[in-house]
């Protein structure tokens, strides 16, 4: 017990002494070192003499940064005003395999029924309005009709 005593107040008073020495230590002195607790404690010290306080120019740069990104908060509904509609021309137009419409039209995009709509007047001339509705929800109509269809894009 008293041997076990003595080998750890000796291990611990050398630890101090010897961190006395590291603290000049560099990080290629650290990696010498054979013992993986006095490396690990080495490269702690180390990295706590290169943290240094960060300029208040920087500091203050970073909170306008912060408040730049944030500018926009709580307007995100109201940017979309500008593109709550979109004219497109049908191209083709299938069934899939559930009976719910796939639509491709002029622009490249798909889009698929959603709802369970089961008439809807098409005209194979007519130009469809997709209009965005709430909660992420899009419709398809078309002028001349008082009819709309919920559709979602899949591609």
């Amino acid at each position: 017990m008293r041997v076990n005593i003595v080998t750890i107040s000796l291990v611990l008073a050398s630890g101090v002494v010897a961190s006395a020495a590291m603290a000049q230590q560099s990080y290629r002195d650290c990696a010498l070192i054979q013992d993986d607790q006095e490396r690990l404690m080495c490269y702690d010290r180390l990295n706590e003499q290169d943290k240094k306080p960060v300029p208040a120019a920087k500091m203050k740069e970073k909170v306008e940064q912060k408040r730049d990104n944030n500018a926009d908060f709580g307007l995100e509904h109201k940017k979309l005003k500008q593109d709550e509609s979109m004219s497109v021309k049908l191209t083709s137009r299938d069934k899939d395999a559930y009976g719910k419409w796939l639509l491709t039209f002029d622009n490249g995009q798909v889009w698929k029924q959603k709802g369970s709509e089961d008439y809807f007047p098409w005209h194979d001339e007519g130009n469809y309005t997709i209009t965005r509705g709430m909660f992420n929800a899009y419709f398809l109509s078309r002028k001349e009709v008082n009819k709309r269809m919920k559709i979602e894009r899949i591609k």
